[in-house]
């Protein structure tokens, strides 16, 4: 399942979570994208 995250400045990043999305999600604490997120482009 593709996921979207939002900096302050509201740039958008996007990863596909995969079927763990859900515990994934639930695991994720602060905004601290790594370089397996991608800036979404509309």
């Amino acid at each position: 399942m593709m996921t979207f995250i939002v900096n302050h400045d509201g740039k958008v990043f996007q990863k596909n979570l995969g079927p763990n999305t859900a515990s994934i999600a639930k695991g994720m604490k602060e905004y601290n994208p790594d370089k397996t997120w991608a800036e979404a482009k509309p």
